[in-house]
């Protein structure tokens, strides 16, 4: 009786006097160990499949990181890639400062780099400023200069397709060896994160670069200033800058800009277009990089991922070059009848003169070197004077760039010379264009041992009584252009490859008691003993790139 109740208490048994008790207790115990076996099971499934999934994503976005910096690696090597013109100077995707030793001139001074860009913006807006100006000689020299452009875009566009190719190489403005396709390359392998668990690599030579360009986002061409002289339409621009990849027409002339960024940069790869219908040209600044990567599990089971990305070139250049003086030297004081620059370059009385002399300087300049008579764009050696001063102003027009401010340029023709010295001081009105494209005018007393010598392969012109001012006294007219050729080549730009002439002193050098008078020259205006000169020594980075230089100097003399 006891036993039995011990037995069925609370309804549990307590007690194993019956073998049924036992066997329940067995097949519990049974139920619980498979449960432990099937959970167990399912776990390893989960987590090995958990585990290759993990690999697996991790792999994806170690080929995504990698082939990102192959395209950011080949953006940025194809902006340094330089070539050069015979005329126009190192021309590349990119403006650079005149560092680079493999530009060193003659002068054993570097050169600067000038973007395609640049070169194809400051053309369009200097046709912009022929039209307002109504004159069909600058016209004509601008229209020349496109067609020099023009041969450089061509020159730097096959440069940059043989760069991108596997083995074609290029050259920086430092001469040094640019391969776009080894640097793309050897940026992936060292991005390329290993992963623990599978082994991780792209395959070998599948990585394959294309070049092409983004249609609708800007370039780094500032559009033309005032907007009411952009001639084109509004959805030409984009922020102030002209938008890439699209034809701007002007005058039955193309002008396309390559699309830019301040820094290489990835874009949406959805976007890159090798060609674009309908574009008369194409400048190639974007890169589109794409690879396989190979993800072998320990199991030897191998997955390839393919991947692509797309950059554009950076062509940012923060320092922004000086223009250099167009200069009027007023050596004996103002005269009245010449009160502002476009009433002296457009007046008959002396553009209708033909220049007495045309020379340059040959085997270096002058002094103490030579002069010898010259042409300039094919004409005589006595051009009409008209001719020589339109050169010369549009030789300095150029070094504005396409920052120029049309408006300010144009007002600087009309306003009269600058004030500040008296009008019967011996002074010179200079004229410079500041980094936000406005035009700055200043006047400086000069002195009489004030001479400036003629730069080889550049432009001297005399031309005798030129003007008789309104006491009936007469002058002769000196033009001095520094900047007309470019390019190093002895038969173009000479020494200083058409660079500008620092000048620190415009008053001469201080005259001494003991000082011989000099031999002054009176038909070319020149003291070779007083004369200023060009740097030679010691060479490197050049002094004009940004303070001022001479660029081209109108000088009246009294006879």
């Amino acid at each position: 009786m006891i036993g039995r109740k011990l037995v069925r208490m609370f309804g549990v048994p307590l007690l194993s006097s019956s073998g049924k008790i036992r066997n329940s207790r067995r097949s519990n115990g049974n139920m619980l160990i498979l449960s432990l076996v099937v959970i167990g099971f399912i776990g390893l499934i989960i987590g090995t499949f958990g585990l290759n999934f993990v690999s697996l994503l991790a792999g994806n976005h170690e080929q995504k990181t990698a082939i990102e910096a192959a395209a950011l690696a080949a953006a940025d090597a194809l902006s340094t890639v330089v070539v050069e013109d015979p005329e126009l100077g190192f021309v590349s995707l990119a403006d650079g400062p005149p560092t680079g030793t493999a530009t060193r001139a003659e002068d054993n001074y570097y050169l600067p780099v000038s973007s395609i860009n640049s070169l194809i913006g400051r053309t369009r807006l200097d046709l912009i400023i022929a039209d307002q100006l109504q004159d069909d000689f600058i016209k004509g020299l601008v229209l020349a200069d496109y067609d020099k452009v023009m041969r450089a875009k061509n020159t730097l566009v096959a440069e940059l397709n043989k760069c991108c190719s596997s083995g074609g190489t290029g050259l920086d403005a430092a001469g040094k060896t640019i391969n776009i396709y080894d640097t793309a390359v050897n940026a992936y392998k060292s991005n390329a994160v290993r992963i623990v668990g599978p082994k991780s690599a792209m395959e070998a030579g599948s990585l394959k670069l294309k070049l092409g360009t983004i249609v609708g986002v800007p370039s780094n061409c500032r559009a033309p200033f005032p907007d009411k002289f952009a001639s084109a339409p509004a959805d030409s621009f984009q922020d102030g800058f002209y938008k890439a990849s699209l034809n701007v027409p002007l005058q039955q002339k193309d002008f396309v800009f390559a699309a830019s960024a301040d820094h290489s940069t990835l874009i949406d790869a959805s976007k890159f277009q090798t060609s674009v219908d309908g574009l008369p040209y194409m400048i190639p600044s974007a890169v589109f990089c794409e690879a396989n990567h190979d993800l072998v599990r320990n199991s030897g089971e191998k997955n390839t991922v393919k991947s692509s990305a797309c950059a554009i070139a950076g062509a940012s250049n923060q320092e922004i070059p000086h223009s250099g003086f167009l200069c009027f030297n007023f050596s004996a004081g103002k005269i009245n009848k010449y009160t502002s620059p476009k009433s002296l370059l457009w007046s008959t009385e002396v553009g209708h003169s033909p220049a007495d002399l045309l020379q340059t300087a040959v085997g270096g300049d002058y002094p103490p070197s030579t002069l010898q008579d010259t042409q300039v764009d094919g004409s005589s050696t006595h051009p009409l004077m008209e001719h020589l001063l339109k050169r010369g102003l549009y030789d300095w027009m150029k070094r504005g760039g396409s920052r120029m401010n049309v408006q300010s340029f144009l007002d600087m023709l009309q306003n009269p010379f600058p004030g500040g010295v008296s009008n019967s001081t011996p002074q010179i009105a200079r004229y410079d264009v500041d980094q936000s494209g406005n035009i700055n005018a200043t006047a400086v007393e000069t002195g009489s041992r004030y001479f400036l010598p003629v730069s080889n392969n550049q432009i001297f012109a005399r031309t005798e009584f030129a003007v008789k001012d309104d006491t009936g006294k007469f002058y002769d007219l000196f033009i001095r252009d520094y900047v007309y050729k470019g390019g190093r080549a002895s038969s173009q730009g000479g020494l200083h490859a058409g660079e500008t002439l620092l000048v620190n002193d415009f008053m001469g050098p201080p005259a001494k008691p003991d000082e011989p008078k000099g031999t002054y020259n009176k038909s070319l205006d020149q003291d070779p003993t007083l004369a200023a000169s060009f740097p030679t020594a010691p060479g490197g980075n050049r002094d004009t790139y940004l303070k001022p230089g001479v660029a081209v100097e109108f000088k009246l003399r009294l006879r």
